[in-house]
């Protein structure tokens, strides 16, 4: 499934009719270390993160149909050790859930999964989401310049990613068996990566990255001077059968997949 990207003025529209205009209310979540279990389901009010929220052991934060969640600059979701994040939008875009800034120009931290337990791993899934202008929309593992760690299995699908510094990335430096899943999803990117997606592993794991729609702005760097931007970077042990019927398109470039395979 393609669906048309969302230009910069209607994210812009968009975000501020639905996630600053349409709330009667605000429910403020604090920084915390340990959120416990929760449900975020008032689709009346806009829940505001006003820190790093971490969700660890085997808790799990669920995030339901019509949700809105706004960050200030930094906030983020830090998913730690089995913790799980289920959000589960809708088709329609009054069900869908939407994860954007307070405002406009705020960078906000994104979502993050970093798992250190052995045990069995749980999927987190994020279906029928809107998550707009984060550092990296989805991130799981090793973040650019961090410590290395491993990360989560999860299933991404139907959610639009847009403005983001880079839309999603999987850097797993363990042996387990994790499973990645990212499909029928519509990505962009803003900022100076050379990717919208980016995989890398040191072990065999089921990845399969589908039927995505793909925007990577040429000249994303400014100046005039045009710059190759890839749709997807496969790293380590990935291979090429991981991918299929991607539409990726670099503007003034062909909407053809354009994948680089680093080995």
């Amino acid at each position: 499934m393609h669906r048309n990207i969302i230009n910069q003025t209607a994210v812009i529209l968009l975000m501020t009719a639905t996630l600053f205009g349409s709330a009667f209310g605000w429910i403020d979540i604090q920084a915390t270390q340990n959120l416990g279990q929760a449900t975020w389901d008032r689709i009346d009010d806009t829940y505001r993160v006003l820190g790093v929220v971490e969700i660890r052991n085997d808790d799990t934060l669920r995030i339901t149909e019509g949700v809105h969640v706004v960050f200030v600059d930094g906030a983020s979701l830090q998913f730690k050790e089995r913790a799980v994040l289920l959000a589960q939008g809708g088709p329609t875009d009054e069900s869908r859930v939407e994860l954007g800034p307070t405002e406009e120009g705020v960078i906000w931290g994104g979502i993050y999964f970093q798992n250190r337990s052995q045990d069995d791993m749980k999927m987190s899934w994020i279906h029928f989401a809107l998550i707009v202008s984060a550092q990296t929309g989805i991130a799981s593992g090793r973040q650019q310049g961090g410590p290395l760690v491993p990360g989560s299995s999860i299933d991404v699908r139907n959610c639009d990613i847009q403005y983001c510094v880079s839309a999603i990335e999987f850097n797993d430096v363990s042996n387990r068996a994790l499973s990645v899943f990212i499909r029928d999803n519509v990505l962009s990117f803003i900022g100076a990566q050379s990717y919208v997606v980016y995989i890398h592993t040191t072990a065999q794991k089921i990845i399969k990255i589908m039927n995505n729609q793909i925007h990577t702005p040429f000249d994303n760097l400014g100046g005039g001077q045009d710059q190759q931007v890839w749709g997807i970077v496969l790293d380590g042990q990935c291979t090429e059968d991981s991918i299929s019927n991607n539409v990726i398109d670099n503007y003034q470039y062909e909407s053809v997949e354009k994948v680089f395979l680093v080995v």
